[in-house]
């Protein structure tokens, strides 16, 4: 595949993902995702922008939808069909919003798997149907928690998403989700997230998600990968970077303390 396939699926598997687990509002120029018995959940609750009309009147909807249904503070989300971020940011100043944009995070594509083989050193599984008691504790005990359980719980009822989980003894110590769309993979651990100064296990689980795509016979694996140690270790194993536009959120009012931490 060419590069700008390679974007052009990427981009479409964003772009829809969060159709197949969110509730949906319209907006002006624009649209909501949300899940309401999560109030507290920047990934389940959002605002998009995606056309250029009236900007003041999306944002003034936003707000209006937000606080109607007690989900503070409001929040847009630099989706892949958004409207760039600096046509839109002297409207989210004037509506004083807090702005981070997340140059950390990358979407990276397999080129050209370089390992030979699976490390062996972790016994490893997939779970495709309810987490069991201890994998619901793992997830738990990860960033967000709460909807990363939601995310992983519905993505697994859906038949759209598994987890391959890793342990050491009886003590699950990695996880990655396995997303499919189409002919389109992605592997990410933003709801478990992983110690990358264990290379091994991350190569073992990566391996393992190779070998799963390709039995699938789908045509794209890409990772979403966060931080410089991640993004080095998968260029290793044959990942590259793919250009897009840079993650971002725009808050009413003050950033939340994750948010701020994000470099």
């Amino acid at each position: 595949m060419t590069e700008q396939q390679i974007y052009l699926k990427i981009e479409s598997f964003l772009k829809y993902a969060d159709k197949q687990l969110l509730d949906a509002v319209s907006l002006p120029g624009g649209r909501i995702r949300l899940f309401a018995a999560n109030p507290e959940s920047y990934n389940c609750n959002y605002a998009v922008i995606n056309q250029w009309l009236d900007v003041d009147e999306t944002i003034e909807a936003a707000e209006e939808e937000f606080a109607g249904r007690e989900i503070f503070p409001c929040r847009f989300y630099g989706a892949p069909d958004s409207v760039e971020l600096e046509q839109l940011r002297p409207a989210f100043i004037r509506h004083g919003y807090s702005i981070k944009v997340l140059e950390e995070i990358h979407m990276m594509a397999l080129c050209q798997w370089k390992k030979d083989s699976c490390c062996c050193e972790y016994s490893t599984y997939w779970q495709q149907q309810e987490l069991t008691p201890e994998e619901k504790t793992f997830v738990l005990d990860s960033v967000e928690g709460e909807y990363a359980l939601f995310h992983i719980q519905r993505q697994l009822r859906r038949g759209c998403g598994k987890m391959l989980f890793a342990q050491k003894g009886q003590t699950i110590v990695g996880a990655l989700l396995y997303t499919t769309q189409g002919d389109t993979v992605m592997i990410s651990d933003d709801y478990t997230p992983l110690d990358y100064a264990k290379k091994e296990l991350v190569e073992q689980l990566v391996c393992l998600s190779v070998q799963q795509c390709r039995t699938e016979q789908k045509e794209l694996l890409f990772a979403r990968v966060k931080g410089k140690q991640a993004f080095a270790l998968y260029e290793t194993m044959g990942f590259s970077p793919v250009k897009m536009t840079p993650l971002w959120w725009a808050v009413k009012g003050a950033l939340p303390p994750w948010l701020e931490k994000q470099s």
